[in-house]
């Protein structure tokens, strides 16, 4: 899960967990719908 969160999240500082950038709100918007669009290609080829 953390090569996950490492992946879509570069900018997220694992050593407090606090993000440290105040200007990434709209990269993680982004990466939210990323993740949403990838877990609805997931769920459609598991027939869920």
């Amino acid at each position: 899960m953390n090569k996950l969160i490492k992946a879509f999240f570069p900018f997220y500082d694992r050593n407090d967990g606090i993000i440290y950038n105040y200007h990434t709100t709209a990269q993680i918007a982004r990466n939210t719908f990323i993740l949403q669009f990838i877990l609805q290609l997931n769920n459609k080829a598991n027939g869920i």
